[in-house]
């Protein structure tokens, strides 16, 4: 599945390549946007799969949820599918969210699940962190119409399902499992961070 979906990309970089060789300079623009694009997914592609290829324990250290989140958004600003009019609500506490793992992991979880949100639905995806006693709940929403669920069950499934499948292994590795619901339209993925003491 892994080399599937990266001939995918491969395979629309080599066209995009063939196109720019003979277009004219009009069509420059679309195309440099189009391998843009499919360069990203080579990238994450290649850092999801150095993650499934990684040791069997992934680092426990102590970071700042909060500031892997800010990182994060400022990278999704110039992703295709929200510089396309998708609007990202994000509800994030403003103190600092100590907790315990791999901070490069749970980013690409994140990063992951945003994705899916983006390219999938309508209408804007919402981020929401919320603070529980030993735990921190992340979640990530989007609207879905009826007629799109059949599509993606059947067709664009794929595109994202190599993702959200390593995003349930990274977080099992974690100690932590990644729950999916959709019900009156909206679809939400979640899952959550054991919290690590305040210095």
């Amino acid at each position: 599945m892994l080399l599937h979906e990266i001939r995918n990309p491969l395979g629309t970089l080599a066209n995009a390549a063939h196109v720019l060789a003979s277009a004219p300079p009009s069509n420059d623009i679309a195309l440099a946007r189009t391998v843009r694009s499919e360069v990203r997914r080579l990238q994450k592609l290649t850092d999801t799969l150095g993650l499934v290829c990684s040791g069997p324990r992934p680092t426990r250290a102590r970071f700042d949820l909060s500031a892997s989140i800010s990182d994060l958004l400022l990278l999704v600003k110039h992703e295709p599918g929200f510089e396309q009019g998708r609007r990202l609500i994000a509800r994030i506490p403003g103190e600092s969210l100590p907790v315990r793992g791999d901070a490069d992991q749970i980013q690409q979880v994140l990063w992951n699940l945003l994705l899916n949100a983006c390219h999938h639905g309508y209408g804007p995806v919402w981020l929401e962190i919320e603070t529980l006693r030993r735990h921190v709940q992340i979640k990530v929403r989007n609207q879905y119409s009826q007629e799109q669920g059949r599509t993606d069950a059947h067709t664009s499934g794929r595109r994202m399902g190599l993702g959200l499948d390593i995003s349930r292994f990274i977080l099992q590795r974690h100690g932590s499992q990644l729950n999916m619901s959709r019900a009156n339209g909206r679809c939400e993925c979640s899952f959550a961070l054991r919290r690590a003491r305040s210095r």
